[in-house]
């Protein structure tokens, strides 16, 4: 009778941290799987030619590489002040924005199509 009522899971726990940490990476990384498999079909559509169709391929992971340092900073910054969560926030939503852009470019403008890739793999760089 005296025994508290026993609550459920905080969600401040590993476990769950673990798990959004988990789908986030799952529902980033699907762009970047579907991209390198279906480049021959894009290179076709948007008439690119092979140096084009590896810029295609590689923008992301060299915007990645120039984004860490200023994710680094960032993150560093964020942990004097408020926390990391605005930043990854609004990474997640720029993320979202440059997805769509890729998603929605126009036929034939190829560099709409390298940039907007290019964005994507650099607003994934805090959440990386």
């Amino acid at each position: 009778m005296g025994a508290s009522k026993r609550q459920g899971p905080l969600r401040s726990t590993p476990d769950y941290l673990f798990k959004y940490l988990l789908l986030l990476n799952l529902l980033l990384y699907l762009e970047a799987g579907a991209v390198p498999a279906l480049l021959v079909d894009l290179a076709r559509e948007f008439n690119m030619d092979q140096f084009t169709t590896g810029l295609m391929g590689g923008i992301v992971y060299l915007m990645l590489s120039f984004g860490g340092p200023l994710a680094g900073y960032l993150l560093r910054l964020s942990n004097t002040n408020k926390g990391a969560k605005p930043i990854i926030l609004i990474s997640l939503f720029l993320n979202n924005l440059c997805t769509l852009f890729f998603g929605l470019t126009p036929q034939g403008n190829v560099w709409l199509l390298v940039a907007a890739r290019g964005l994507i793999g650099f607003t994934q760089v805090v959440v990386c």
